[in-house]
Parts: structure tokens; sequence; C-alpha cells
């Protein structure tokens, strides 16, 4: 986990009094429409990490990303939230790294791809990817074990320009 993950979740937990993982659970996937268990790594001190250690099955990530989705567009903390991190925060680096076809970094998500510049992205750990399209509002939720990205661009990237 890098400082910045780590950071933000204990920031999380001191405002809120529990450690980031129960305030995980309890403010966060509860409001998200999900069905099945979600299961959160943590570390000895309860803390799991800021940027994922969460894994539930495909139909939940589904129903995450359209949850998010709806959530973009509210005029509520979270849906102004949603807005600044899917906005341009850090420049990426150098032509190489495996996230080298985005441009930035938001909170948490990766944004401007070279191919499909009006969505954002989560990438998981294993090759899980949920992508939103920012216009037309169409999402793309993957499972695998690789993560094809510039090839799921080119499918989402015609799929995203259909009227």
């Amino acid at each position: 986990m890098c400082i910045r993950d780590r950071m933000v979740a204990l920031m999380i937990a001191k405002v809120s009094g529990v450690p980031f993982s129960n305030w995980q659970a309890e403010s966060l996937l509860k409001t998200i429409p999900i069905e099945g268990p979600a299961v959160l790594r943590t570390d000895r001190h309860q803390n799991s990490f800021a940027s994922g250690a969460v894994q539930m099955n495909l139909m939940d990530w589904a129903r995450f990303a359209v949850w998010l989705r709806e959530t973009y567009d509210e005029n509520t903390c979270m849906g102004n939230f949603l807005k600044d991190a899917t906005k341009p925060q850090i420049a990426t680096r150098g032509p190489n790294g495996p996230f080298n076809q985005f441009s930035h970094y938001g909170y948490f998500t990766w944004v401007e791809h070279k191919m499909v510049p009006d969505s954002f992205y989560a990438h998981g750990v294993g090759g899980q990817i949920v992508a939103w399209n920012k216009k037309n509002k169409r999402m793309m939720v993957v499972f695998s074990n690789e993560s094809p990205a510039n090839e799921l661009a080119t499918i989402y990237r015609d799929w995203a320009k259909l009227p």
C-alpha cells in the first residue's frame, strides 16, 4: 500500500473514531446496493487499504458501478467528491508504466485515457476493471486474471461512441 492510501485510511479512522475497515463497511458499503458479502482485507490494526482491498462478486461490482455513476450526477457530498475524484490530479510519469494509457490520476481513479478521454477507471488487483463514461453514462465491468488494457480500451471506445 502506498503512503497516500494509508494516510487516507488513517485520517478517516481518526475522524470517524473507528478503524477504516469498519467505516468502509458501515458507512460506505451499506449505501451501495450489493447483495453478497464483501471481503475487506485488513492489517493487524483492522485498517484496510484505502485504494482497494475490497473483494466482491461480479454482479456486486456491476451494482457498485451503477451506484457510482448515479451518485456522480447527484449534488451531494459524495457526488461532488466523485466529480473531483475523476478530475486530473497527478500527471502520470513516463511512457512505460503499467498505466501509461492514462495521462493523469484522480483520487483513486485513472483519468484521461488516451483512447477514451471522457472516461475514468478503477483498476483492481489481478485485472478487474470498472470504466465509466462521463458523457453517455456507459459502463464497463471486466473480471479477468489479465489486464489487456489497450484491447479493452478499443472495445470501450467504439462502444462509447455508439448513439
